[in-house]
């Protein structure tokens, strides 16, 4: 019995020790937008290869927009502590947004959870025959019919306005040709560099699905599985078909195929692209180094001005991007910390939650998480040294992604130097000639003066001798 109760207050102490009390006073989360519709190019019809009719290239779809809302509402639970959601208090969210609308509008859907209908602005009964816009006489007959619905709320519902900004320029996307000159021949430097892996990928690809895939697109031959965009293309359609739950049952029969085993060979694809031709480490270290940067700026500034009443950095910030986004993050996360690569699905989402330690005032604790499973938990100096240990300075970036253009510069340099150079020569020669035929055009005329110089003074010298004979002459006579 004596020694149960020793055990019980070991296991107590042991989960005391181990268990931490501490309260968050910050979260970043990074999310890619939910399901889309295929990216299909201009002037498509917009259905697939699989049959399926899509409303226009790369929008969010309804599937895209519940999964958004959803996790919306489990943000409002998770950190009702952290933030107010029965009004929204725009220094204490920040929302941030590629310009891509499938962003937006999953970030719109996320923030409708957080913040539930009837969090707007109401209007009193005194207010109400006051808000209409000048010439409210003219207004369609339609339009009356429909404030009607409205009752005392501003807007439908009395659902919130949110302010999403788009990210400023090198925020984002700092690893794509648009910022980074070079990433395009980089790329093409991973490509060739992979490229035994990459065969021996389509090849696999090939023997399970290339004779059946052939016969229902209709292709006539296979090359298109040895054509890493067009075997994109197929399966990215087909994941955009699974992930929206469409009709797949013409595929299946007329295949045989398994669907859910094409459907993860159909994410292989896409992963292979992401980890190895979009993006390795380097590539992913340059596209995250600016998240990464403003990630350990609001945590530091939150832990430095935490009793700051006048402080109003935000207790949250949420940031909308894509698979690629979130592909940078994950080599960031990769070569700091060595945590594995997963496959980015869609509304995949990570957070980055800064904790204080309730019984240490001082001690800060950062937890990362991906798709809810926490994969780090690291002391806020120890995070914050690795993260600067792994981000690059930006005259590295700089170095790193305009090297063609500088090198084309330093040529052009060289160039200009050897034809100034040439130019000079070409002077100097032009000025000896000139010098040399100047002195002897010189000399020439010297020459000539000389001569004519002698050629007059003989001349005087024979008409003395003749003056001084006939002057005798005159005298002997």
């Amino acid at each position: 019995m004596k020694f149960s109760f020793l055990l019980i207050i070991l296991c107590l102490f042991l989960i005391k020790k181990n268990f931490i009390n501490s309260k968050i006073i910050f979260v970043l989360e990074h999310v890619r937008h939910g399901t889309r519709t295929p990216p299909f190019k201009e002037n498509s019809t917009y259905t697939d290869q699989f049959g399926t009719l899509w409303e226009g290239d790369g929008e969010l779809t309804p599937v895209g927009k519940r999964m958004h809302y959803i996790l919306g509402i489990n943000n409002r639970f998770k950190y009702s502590s952290l933030i107010n959601f029965t009004r929204l208090n725009p220094k204490e969210i920040q929302i941030f947004s590629t310009n891509s609308p499938r962003t937006l509008r999953s970030l719109e859907a996320e923030l409708h959870g957080m913040y539930l209908p009837g969090t707007g602005d109401t209007l009193s009964k005194s207010e109400l025959p006051f808000a209409y816009p000048p010439g409210k006489e003219y207004l369609l007959d339609e339009v009356s019919e429909e404030i009607e619905f409205l009752g005392n709320s501003t807007i439908i519902n009395g659902i919130t306005l949110f302010p999403i900004q788009f990210y400023q320029t090198g925020k984002i996307f700092l690893n794509e040709p648009d910022n980074c000159p070079y990433m395009t021949t980089y790329r093409l430097e991973l490509a060739n560099r992979i490229n035994e892996t990459l065969t021996k990928f389509m090849k696999e690809f090939d023997g399970l699905f290339g004779d059946k895939l052939k016969e229902y697109l209709n292709r006539p031959n296979k090359d298109f599985i040895y054509t890493y965009g067009s075997l994109i293309d197929v399966t990215d359609n087909f994941i955009c078909n699974y992930d929206n739950g469409k009709d797949l049952t013409d595929f299946i029969k007329k295949t045989g195929f398994n669907k859910t085993e094409f459907y993860e060979y159909a994410k292989k694809v896409k992963e292979f692209y992401l980890f190895h031709l979009s993006s390795d480490q380097t590539a992913g270290i340059i596209g995250a180094t600016p998240i990464m940067t403003d990630l350990i700026n609001y945590m530091e500034n939150k832990i430095n001005n935490e009793n700051n009443i006048t402080y109003s950095e935000p207790k949250m910030v949420i940031q909308g991007g894509h698979d690629t986004t979130l592909n940078a993050i994950e080599h960031f996360m990769n070569a700091a910390f060595e945590i594995p690569l997963e496959y980015i699905t869609f509304g995949s989402h990570m957070y980055f939650e800064l904790h204080k330690e309730e019984e240490n005032n001082n001690k800060y604790i950062v937890k990362y998480y991906f798709n809810g499973r926490l994969l780090l938990e690291k002391d806020f100096n120890l995070f914050k040294e690795k993260i600067l240990k792994t981000i690059w300075s930006e005259e590295k970036i700089h170095n790193f992604c305009f090297q063609e253009e500088e090198n084309k510069d330093k040529d052009k340099e060289e160039n200009k130097g050897d034809n100034d150079k040439n130019n000079n020569d070409d002077n100097k020669t032009a000025i000896i000639t000139f010098l040399i035929i100047t002195n002897i055009i010189f000399i020439i005329l010297i020459g000539i003066l000389v001569f004519l110089y002698c050629l007059n003074k003989n001349k005087n010298n024979s008409s003395d001798i003749k003056s001084n004979k006939d002057e005798k002459l005159l005298e002997d006579n």
